[in-house]
This record gives structure tokens, sequence and C-alpha cells, in this order.
């Protein structure tokens, strides 16, 4: 009985911290990665000023180095 509770306090867990990463902020939708933190905000304000949505920010997944190269930025908006 006990390996049942245990078993199933690990599955709520994994479940509860397995969550995707998609969350982002309330209202904003994931809508483009970029390898370079000047090419998100570039694109972010060059859209916002065309229109397209009207708020932006850059998320830094994994930041870009001289080792490495281009990191990974991803784009989320709100309309």
């Amino acid at each position: 009985m006990a390996a049942v509770a245990f078993a199933a306090i690990a599955v709520v867990g994994t479940t509860a911290f397995a969550s995707p990463a998609q969350a982002g902020w309330p209202g904003y939708v994931k809508y483009k990665t970029f390898g370079w933190p000047d090419a998100c905000s570039s694109a972010g304000y060059a859209w916002q000023q065309q229109g397209l949505f009207r708020y932006y920010y850059c998320d830094t997944v994994l930041p870009a180095n001289w080792a490495s190269g281009p990191g990974i930025y991803d784009l989320w908006v709100a309309y």
C-alpha cells in the first residue's frame, strides 16, 4: 500500500514539474525564435511598429557567446 502511495506522489510531482515551458507571461504567446538577442529585439520592435502585435519581450533560453555562436532567444508577443 505504501508503494502505491509513493508511486502516486511521484507521478503527480513529475507531472507538476514537467509542464511545458510555453507558459511565458499571462497573455503572451511565443511568436518566433532567434539566434541573437539584437535580432530578436529588432524584429520585435519593427513588427510592433507595423501593428502585428501590441507588446513583446525577448526571453533568453540559451545565451549566445563567442565559443558556441548563436543562442536561443524566444520572441513572446501580446495581441
